[in-house]
């Protein structure tokens, strides 16, 4: 079966690689411990921060990076955008960040359709 055409065997997939492996743990680990040192300097009197999450799977680890920059800087508006190519990952991530957007996240609506 392709990973690619069937989507619930990715996100079956993905969650036996989520399990065997530390990859999740390491980004927690770097979201707490490293990124705060770096995002001291992103903001400099900005009102708002645009942050571009490519394969963000289900949203847990954009959230925690979205909330440490909240907790950065707050006040200030961040903007999202997400790429996502399977739906199931995009869905679960929709779901993550209304609940995290209704919990005061300020946020913008990362799927809305936008044009450059």
């Amino acid at each position: 079966r392709s990973l690619f055409s069937n989507h619930s065997h990715y996100v079956e997939t993905f969650q036996v690689f989520l399990k065997k492996s530390t990859e999740h743990q390491c980004m927690l680990d770097f979201i707490h411990k490293k990124l705060p040192q770096l995002i001291s300097s992103i903001s400099n009197g900005k009102t708002d921060i645009n942050v571009l999450s490519i394969g963000g799977g289900s949203g847990e680890i954009d959230l925690e990076i979205l909330a440490r920059l909240q907790s950065e800087y707050p006040g200030v508006i961040i903007h999202t955008d997400v790429i996502e190519p399977n739906a199931e990952q995009i869905n679960s991530y929709k779901g993550m960040f209304n609940t995290a957007a209704s919990a005061e996240l300020h946020d913008t609506d990362p799927f809305a359709p936008q044009c450059s």
